[in-house]
């Protein structure tokens, strides 16, 4: 199988995995670090995880930060802060955004799903499962947006081929577990694949 292509300029950033060298990364070293602490913010309602909240922060904050620290949701990871790398991905209204660039403000009255809030019922997503089973991870730290990125594509495409795969998946793996998270969206292909020949979806 082709290797998954990475944007070269991607290349220079997968080292940048802590917010304390994010400024010198070309991005988003944590918002609190780069303006007055004291400074007003907006009441910015909306639905996370599948419940309602309003969060007292500043509409151009990006809302990875806006997760983490104000939220406290800490599953989504900052790793280059300008939108290359994937590992911040979460879901907006279904579709796959990279929440180090997007503004809080700009999800007002809509729905976000990261990834605390994937699993549904005490099941895991069967994403989350098909990496367990398939042992993906390594270090771990860009999966949880390497997860999410795909199950909104496959959520959109259940019959996701692998050239469709590595169209439309540009999240960095710096482990290099790509032909083990191609094993872990197969399985869940063939199994969709499976349910529509016996019409069981």
């Amino acid at each position: 199988m082709p290797p998954i292509e990475l944007p070269v300029a991607n290349l220079t950033i997968v080292s940048c995995v802590r917010r304390n060298v994010g400024v010198a990364c070309g991005g988003s070293a944590s918002f609190h670090e780069t303006r007055n602490l004291g400074e007003a913010g907006d009441m910015i309602d909306f639905t996370l995880n599948g419940s309602s909240v309003s969060l007292d922060v500043p509409a151009d904050m990006p809302l990875l930060w806006a997760l983490r620290e104000t939220a406290g949701l800490t599953g989504t990871k900052f790793g280059c802060g300008i939108g290359a790398c994937g590992a911040c991905t979460v879901h907006l209204d279904g579709a796959a955004v990279r929440s180090c660039s997007t503004p809080v403000g700009n999800v007002a009255g809509r729905t976000v799903t990261t990834i605390e809030g994937l699993a549904s019922g005490g099941a895991l997503h069967p994403v989350q499962q098909a990496w367990i089973d398939h042992q993906v991870p390594q270090c771990g730290y860009c999966q949880s947006g390497m997860i999410m990125a795909i199950s909104a594509l496959l959520e959109r495409r259940p019959g996701t081929t692998d050239d469709q795969l590595a169209a439309s998946i540009t999240n960095i793996c710096r482990c290099g577990t790509y032909e083990r998270i191609r094993g872990a969206v197969a399985s869940l292909t063939v199994a969709a694949d499976a349910e529509e020949e016996t019409g069981d979806v």
